[in-house]
């Protein structure tokens, strides 16, 4: 069964919203630690287009350089598809097979990203 809308306006920040189908690029918080978040619904430009034809979409994220915290330097990204029993989870960078549950807060399965290559200074 897949469940309803989000309750919350499209194009908002939204607590919960990882038990929906979709993208989670309105869910931006900082953390001090493992789930340990001090500020969430944080503000972000993002854009999309869709091309049917193909069955793709392309995202824009422009998050301020603010965001990241000094030193960063690795990264994953993850999606979540369908619900229930039918659930399926995604990482650009997976877990080892030892590990059973899903669990985003894994940071020992980031690996290294080029921060300077993909962060362009916009002054608005």
């Amino acid at each position: 069964m897949t469940p309803g809308p989000p309750p919350c306006a499209v194009g908002s920040a939204c607590d919960g919203l990882w038990d929906y189908e979709g993208t989670r690029q309105h869910l931006l918080l900082m953390l001090n630690g493992v789930r340990k978040p001090f500020l969430d619904k944080l503000p972000i430009k993002y854009t999309a287009t869709i091309d049917r034809a193909k069955k793709t979409w392309t995202g824009i994220a422009k998050i301020p350089i603010a965001y990241f915290p000094p030193g960063v330097r690795k990264m994953n990204a993850y999606a979540i598809h369908g619900s229930g029993s039918g659930r399926r989870y995604e990482s650009l960078y997976p877990a080892s097979a030892d590990v059973k549950n899903p669990d985003f807060h894994r940071l020992e399965f980031c690996k290294p990203f080029d921060f300077e290559g993909h962060v362009y200074l916009v002054m608005e």
